[in-house]
């Protein structure tokens, strides 16, 4: 199973794959915002033909062009992949990891966090996508897990 996390932006997303793999996509500036997407979607889909995801995990944003963004690449990714897709709400991942989403301390937060998992990155960018695929792995998975357990064992009692 690989897992493909996403931190999305107009001019740089981050990403990072479960096999390893990430890195930041870039876009030229003055180029329009349509134009931008396609090239991050088609760079994606490039790097992860041979190799797709079977879940797509992206950090939905604020502001309507950036919501664009976000639901432009998770539907290409979907639908070149036939992944799951998970559209974690605004800094969700963070105030899980960290227990808030302050601006001027989750920067170092992730930095730590990327580190101690033994992860490289090149931007904040890649490291807020490292720091999405952990929170999917370590939190949001066992959660869901759980949600099915309950719901299971709910279901065999009422049948009892």
């Amino acid at each position: 199973m690989q897992i493909l996390a996403i931190d999305p932006g107009i001019a740089n997303t981050g990403w990072a794959a479960s096999n390893g793999m990430g890195g930041t996509l870039t876009t030229q500036s003055g180029i329009l915002p349509n134009k931008r997407i396609c090239q991050i979607s088609f760079s994606l889909y490039n790097t992860l033909v041979n190799n797709p995801p079977t879940t797509v995990v992206i950090e939905d944003t604020f502001g309507p062009l950036l919501k664009q963004t976000t639901m432009l690449l998770g539907g290409l990714m979907v639908a070149f992949s036939k992944a799951n897709f998970v559209l974690v709400p605004p800094n969700k991942w963070l105030k899980d990891l960290f227990g808030h989403d302050k601006k001027g301390m989750y920067k170092e937060l992730t930095k730590r966090l990327v580190d101690k998992m033994g992860k490289k990155y090149n931007t904040q960018h890649q490291a807020d996508a490292l720091g999405i695929l952990h929170w999917y792995q370590t939190i949001y998975l066992p959660q869901q897990k759980a949600k099915i357990k309950s719901t299971s064992t709910k279901a065999k009692r009422a049948r009892a």
